[in-house]
């Protein structure tokens, strides 16, 4: 029997739970610091013999958890590009985004504040290890977007129990305007509820946005918005008119992002490709935004 955690290298305490699965060659389990956990045989011989950024891979399985989102399963191929996933946060300045983002998903959206045990809640964060979440949690706290009523020390081990942690008003302000912000065109939410389009949107944003980025990944770029807007276009036909829509269309198929026809405008400037991306993405996230309002009422 497993004696601790794959992923933090914890040993198991009263709040781990196996969960058996004939079809699934591997093991599947719930641990309090990292949730729920799905890991191939084969991913677990590849972390025994190989270096990796397992606190990645437990900050992945924690925010699914806490999310409510279905447990990544983690396999050789997951493995192979862990450096390379999108939307990990990496850095501190990342980390800490990450970890008031989580924070106000999950209850403090709602004022509701949470007691946070360092030893257990490190991997909201993705922090490496519990030094490094103590000084996420304490600069939000120096910061003035957190507070808490008491916490707890040990010689030990410094900080590890912060008593009821919630965003202080001007921290709630900050980021309610940054977690419900569809608009910001330097770090869009893209929350249309359907996690495959949301990520072909979030693939066409890097596309476009990375430094070095050519105009044709720019074109590439406004391609795959232009394909994921069409797929929107009944139900656009809900929230804008037929006219609007039909012009708008227009307007993207007479230049040559996606037909290679003799009758479409060459795009032969950057600014061009700009403008037409600002418009699709624009446009994308607009029809987003309306989409979940409605659905709120």
């Amino acid at each position: 029997m497993m004696e601790h955690c794959i992923l933090t290298k914890k040993h198991f305490d009263d709040s781990v739970k196996f969960f058996s699965d004939p079809s699934f060659n591997g093991y599947k389990y719930y641990f309090k610091p990292v949730g729920e956990v799905h890991i191939s045989d084969a991913a677990v011989r590849i972390i025994n013999s190989t270096q990796f950024d397992l606190h990645i891979l437990a900050g992945i399985c924690r925010c699914a958890y806490e999310l409510k989102e279905k447990p990544p399963v983690i396999d050789s191929i997951m493995l192979n590009s862990l450096d390379s996933l999108d939307n990990i946060p990496r850095t501190f300045n990342e980390k800490y985004t990450q970890f008031l983002t989580l924070l106000f998903k999950t209850g403090c959206n709602d004022y509701k504040p949470r007691t946070i045990n360092v030893e257990e809640d490190y991997t909201l964060a993705f922090a490496k290890d519990i030094k490094e979440f103590q000084r996420i949690v304490d600069f939000g706290i120096k910061s003035y977007d957190l507070e808490c009523s008491n916490s707890f020390a040990s010689e030990e081990q410094g900080t590890i129990i912060y008593l009821e942690l919630n965003f202080t008003p001007e921290g709630f302000k900050k980021m309610n305007k940054v977690v419900n912000n569809y608009f910001s065109f330097f770090n869009p939410r893209i929350d249309s509820g359907n996690k495959d389009i949301d990520q072909k949107i979030s693939h066409a944003f890097k596309i476009f946005s990375q430094t070095n980025s050519t105009i044709e990944d720019k074109r590439s770029a406004c391609e795959e918005l232009a394909f994921i807007l069409e797929g929107f276009r009944k139900d656009l036909s809900q929230y804008f008119s037929d006219k609007d829509i039909n012009t708008f269309f227009q307007i993207v198929n007479e230049f040559d992002i996606r037909h290679n026809k003799n009758q479409t405008k060459r795009l032969a400037f950057e600014e061009q490709i700009d403008w037409i991306f600002a418009g699709l993405m624009n446009t994308t996230l607009t029809y987003i935004k309306i989409k979940k309002r409605i659905e709120r009422n």
